[in-house]
């Protein structure tokens, strides 16, 4: 199954001021590819990320952004959305209108 998180920052954030936390969340992040869990992640144009996962249940997702030092220093908050199988090609394959 995958996941897609979308982080945003908790209220107006020094960055210059949490480099330590962002190594140590570049270090975690590295530790979840390696795990191959984590397919993916991006910014946006506001500088949040975006996360795909692909695990078995969506709690995996949420125990691993939990130990993600953003998170657990409550710097950022996330949203975890299941992205299910696109079911629409089904009308094509049974002849449905």
């Amino acid at each position: 199954m995958q996941y897609l998180v979308m982080t945003s920052d908790i209220g107006d954030i020094d960055w210059d001021r949490h480099s330590d936390a962002l190594k140590m969340e570049s270090k975690h992040i590295l530790s979840l590819y390696l795990k191959g869990i984590l397919r993916n992640i991006w910014f946006t144009d506001k500088k949040d990320a975006i996360l795909l996962f692909e695990c078995d249940s969506i709690n995996t997702v949420n125990t691993e952004m939990k130990k993600l030092p953003l998170v657990s220093n409550a710097l950022i908050k996330y949203e975890i959305i299941s992205l299910n199988p696109y079911t629409g090609l089904e009308r094509l394959i049974h002849g449905a209108n």
